[in-house]
């Protein structure tokens, strides 16, 4: 992950993606996005577990996967965000607080979105947080889900990670900062400690997962 950091090749050359009909470029830009192989259903568990954890230590009342709360996920890349299996009725939150605050419970819906896609490197290369801002909006405005949560009343909280650069979006940080300020209430550690630590421990889980996927499909 240190070599595509500084986009150095981790193949000698573009391959056939083993997973599905794309190109499994050598900047392992396509495995970090590739919607075949099962790679971004682990990567979304590997964020949501840590999520849920940290959330339960501040003292929210926490519970990951709460059934029939949220629309279909949007697609992307040809299949659900998640890389699960599209379903008719509703889905689970990934991670529900029930005493989230004065507004009520909060269901947050993890995304990984990229900037790297053919369709974003424009907008990219001008303003690093396009995609995850952008892919924000797209998930409070599919199938109307922030308004549909707000008439139930239930705060629909989109957290949004983008693949490449490891950035998350305005909601996700504004999030992970409530959380740590509550666990600061429990644990009388710093704010800056709580908040850096759950910071590096979801970045980690995300690079550990692009890193397997990328592997997978380095040729040989």
């Amino acid at each position: 992950m240190v070599r595509l950091r500084l986009r150095l090749q981790v193949a000698l050359g573009d391959a056939p993606c083993p997973m599905c009909d794309g190109v499994a470029d050598s900047y392992g830009d396509h495995a970090r996005v590739c919607p075949c192989g099962g790679d971004r259903t682990k990567r979304h568990q590997s964020l949501r577990t840590p999520g849920a954890a940290r959330s339960q230590a501040a003292g929210f009342h926490t519970e990951a996967e709460k059934r029939d709360l949220l629309p279909p996920r949007p697609e992307d890349g040809g299949a659900p965000e998640d890389g699960g299996r599209a379903g008719p009725g509703r889905r689970p939150a990934d991670v529900w607080i029930g005493n989230w605050g004065l507004l009520g419970p909060a269901a947050l819906d993890l995304a990984v979105t990229s900037g790297m896609r053919l369709g974003s490197l424009a907008q990219t290369a001008a303003n690093g947080q396009h995609a995850v801002a952008e892919y924000e909006v797209k998930k409070c405005s599919h199938q109307n889900t922030l308004a549909s949560c707000g008439a139930e009343g239930l705060q629909f909280l989109p957290i949004v990670a983008e693949a490449c650069g490891g950035g998350w979006g305005p909601i996700a940080l504004q999030t992970f900062t409530a959380i740590a300020t509550a666990v600061v209430a429990r644990s009388n550690e710093p704010a800056g400690v709580e908040y850096d630590r759950l910071l590096q421990c979801l970045s980690v889980a995300l690079q550990r997962e692009n890193a397997r996927a990328v592997l997978r499909r380095v040729p040989g």
